[in-house]
């Protein structure tokens, strides 16, 4: 199983609407893809990666209204490969198609089967494939009695045209059983490759910057101790109920949501789509911060200006340069991208807080990346009508986003999701 796979395809569908500008997912597909250690997922060259972002824009280009035509240019595509993007494993391509295509799909597999054999092969591959996609909407029988090359079933001799059909059901569903076999195969050699590779060409950075990235990523040792001792008791203890658990999960409290002050933006050396900011937010020195903003924030407008981060995301390289916070944003249904902007009086490291939320666990000191805290808590991160930023409670209530100075707002967007 691919961890981030799994989680690309939870972010995915863990989203009201697909509205976000590709270069926004994609931004987010290439840290869950760092994180993991899992690259292939978002691609290991700049034309691997180009590629799969073609497909994550064909993807969103299709969302909401998927078609026969769309699916047809599918088809031809899968006609000659396994999987999107000329991958030998499951890519964040395969999945976001996935997903924009189900509807259509799922509604039409008895009777396009014939029409689209490679596209429908490919979707019974994603769906025992893809962590969780049997069991997002329920696994979608195709119609194995149609052959899967979109021929007629031809008898052998001696045989009825039914045995035939009956030949080619069971020859096609041994397929998809040694590609999934191939897939897992293909997905290991993948991973090994892909550390080997990042390991060289990010040697020198990482040692250079380890120095710097040991008091940004992680709290000092005896306070992890600490905190794991803290947590014994409670492993031991009797399982809460699962209102409280679910409580637990949906605090907001946890992220370590700071005001911020850009002092220089500049765009990454190696991502066209990536600019590399120094931002204060209360720390000893200015924290680098990798953001997907390029083509959605001019240049000029990310320099000497206040934002909203969040400080305890784990450190990671994008393209090369680690990654020490992230920038917060708020996202219109028509995909305008906007940065929060705290009140005027706030000051770099200024904590938020939630109007209405009191207690909370407090700001984890690293977000463990395979508990998907922020994933969690994203879907129920937006602006509202009045285009103040804060946090839905499971009850609907409204928490805005606090500092001493005011709240949190973003300047035009409201009712965006934030991220």
């Amino acid at each position: 199983m691919s961890p981030a796979v799994k989680k690309v395809f939870e972010y995915i569908v863990g989203q009201p609407k697909l509205h976000a500008s590709a270069e926004a997912q994609f931004a987010v597909v290439e840290y869950i893809a760092a994180a993991e250690g899992e690259l292939a997922v978002a691609g290991t060259t700049a034309e691997h990666k180009a590629e799969v972002f073609k497909w994550v824009q064909s993807a969103l280009a299709h969302a909401d209204k998927a078609d026969l035509a769309g699916a047809k240019e599918l088809d031809a595509t899968l006609l000659r490969t396994t999987y999107l993007a000329s991958t030998h494993a499951v890519s964040a391509a395969d999945v976001f198609n996935f997903v924009a295509f189900h509807p259509f799909l799922s509604g039409n597999a008895k009777s396009l089967v014939a029409q689209l054999p490679n596209v429908y092969r490919w979707f019974d591959l994603m769906q025992h494939t893809i962590p969780g996609a049997a069991e997002w909407k329920g696994a979608i029988a195709i119609d194995q009695a149609t052959p899967v090359n979109g021929a007629a079933a031809v008898a052998p001799k001696g045989k009825a045209p039914a045995v035939a059909a009956t030949v080619l059901a069971t020859t096609d569903a041994n397929e998809a059983k040694r590609q999934a076999k191939i897939a897992k195969k293909e997905a290991k050699k993948d991973a090994k490759k892909e550390a080997k590779e990042a390991k060289k060409a990010d040697a020198a950075a990482v040692e250079a910057e380890a120095p710097a990235a040991a008091p940004a990523a992680a709290a000092p040792a005896p306070a992890k101790k600490e905190a794991k001792k803290a947590e014994q008791p409670a492993k031991k203890a009797a399982a809460p109920a699962p209102a409280a658990a679910a409580s637990a999960e949906l605090d907001p409290t946890r992220l370590d949501i700071r005001v911020g002050f850009i002092e220089v933006a500049e765009k990454h050396a190696d991502a066209e789509s990536l600019y590399v900011e120094k931002i204060a937010m209360g720390d000893d020195e200015p924290r680098t911060v990798v953001s997907g903003l390029v083509h959605h924030i001019p240049l000029d407008q990310m320099q000497k200006r206040p934002c909203v981060v969040l400080a305890n995301l784990k450190p990671v390289a994008m393209r090369g340069v680690k990654s020490h916070a992230m920038v917060l944003c708020t996202t219109s249904e028509e995909g305008k991208v906007e940065l929060l902007a705290p009140p005027k009086g706030s000051k770099p490291g200024d904590r938020i807080a939630f109007d209405g939320i009191e207690g909370g666990a407090g700001p984890d000191a690293v977000l463990n990346p395979k508990k998907k805290v922020f994933e969690s808590l994203a879907p129920f991160l937006q602006t509202n009508a009045d285009k103040v930023a804060g946090f839905v409670k499971a009850d609907g209530t409204f928490c805005a986003m606090t500092v001493p100075a005011g709240v949190v707002v973003a300047p035009t967007v409201a009712g965006g999701l934030i991220k």
